[in-house]
């Protein structure tokens, strides 16, 4: 609210900014107290890490592409649910590709559920 008023959109981004780090903050002190043996940064942690920035690095790709030659799509909001579809699909495919103890868990419910 102090920040809006003098900078406008900027000033929501920033205050937004601040409030997801805190959540992040909070959370991950919770999970440290829930589960005091899982360690969030630790080095098996690094499968979610590669993947998240493997993805964000083929959305961002595709979205600069697409800003300089509008190959994809004119239109921004079906821009945003494409890279967000490619993102996903980067990000999941790595974690099985990798066969992530957790994403098959997943994988193998969801075999379970279908007929």
């Amino acid at each position: 609210m102090i920040l809006i008023p003098k900078y406008s959109i900027l000033g929501a981004a920033v205050a937004t900014l601040i409030a997801e780090f805190m959540v992040c903050y909070l959370r991950t002190r919770e999970i440290d107290r829930i589960f005091p043996n899982y360690k969030i940064f630790s080095g098996q942690q690094k499968v979610y890490i590669y993947p998240a920035l493997l993805a964000f690095l083929v959305a961002g790709g595709i979205k600069y592409l697409n800003s300089r030659t509008g190959i994809l799509t004119e239109n921004v909001f079906i821009e945003f649910i494409l890279i967000g579809i490619i993102y996903k699909i980067t990000y999941v495919g790595w974690l099985i590709w990798k066969k992530e103890y957790f994403t098959y868990k997943v994988l193998e419910i969801l075999k379970s559920k279908l007929p």
